[in-house]
């Protein structure tokens, strides 16, 4: 770890692509929405790119604000016709998120995923009990990368304000704006690398394959010591 960077009290961690791997689903349901408004398919590269924004800050931009809504709609209509399949969770990111909630940091979530869908697939893989606070799209006055969606994120802490001691985990360039825009600690995990020269602006002070290897790297630096009772975790 740099010398420059502050030992955490909090994490806030996105949920798309950082701890369930919803990519897929993403991409087909953004690319169904605008073939069916008449617009040509997003490749990977560009979706990387231009994807990541809620729904309402990203729709007006690409379809105009008076289709933004039927393009919204749509979008959430294609993801609800693939919640059968139920979420992918990435390598031992449920393992990883229990295991730091058995520490003194704050946990918590911030994702431009539908508010509602969030928390029930949160609840779904088992962690809602692990953050004190979770919040999607529309649940603040802004979305992420906005102030006001970080804020809300910390709400349920004791007094933590936005700084470098609040490190936002995510694996996309708007999860690497929103921990510049905010003055948090900006940690990549390398899901889904979004393309380098996003990153430019918005550097990440770390970088790491998945959750579980900052969970390792957080244990080794700052909880040596600590007596985790994986067979008793408070997480179910």
């Amino acid at each position: 770890m740099s010398a420059e960077l502050t030992a955490p009290k909090a994490l806030i961690f996105d949920w798309d692509d950082t701890i369930t791997n919803n990519w897929w689903r993403v991409l087909l349901s953004m690319n169904k929405t605008l073939t069916k408004l008449g617009h040509p398919e997003w490749t990977e590269d560009e979706a990387l790119r231009r994807l990541g924004p809620s729904a309402r800050d990203l729709f007006p931009a690409v379809f105009g604000q008076e289709r933004a809504q039927e393009a919204s709609d749509l979008y959430y209509s294609f993801i609800d016709e693939l919640k059968g399949e139920g979420p992918r969770i990435c390598d031992g990111a449920v393992e990883a998120v229990k295991a730091l909630a058995e520490t003194p940091l704050y946990l918590a979530v911030l994702s431009n995923k539908r508010a509602d869908a969030l928390r029930a697939e949160v609840a779904l893989v088992g962690l809602s009990d692990c953050f004190s606070c979770i919040v999607g799209a529309g649940d603040a006055a802004e979305d992420k990368p906005g102030r006001a969606a970080v804020e809300k994120a910390l709400e349920a802490s004791k007094g933590l304000q936005p700084g470098p001691d609040v490190w936002f985990v995510g694996d996309s360039h708007i999860d690497m704006q929103c921990a510049h825009f905010n003055g948090l600690t900006a940690v990549l995990v390398e899901t889904k690398p979004p393309p380098e020269e996003m990153l430019e602006n918005f550097y990440p002070h770390l970088r790491f394959a998945g959750c579980k290897d900052l969970s390792s790297h957080i244990f080794k630096t700052f909880f040596q010591d600590f007596d985790l009772p994986f067979l008793q975790s408070r997480c179910t």
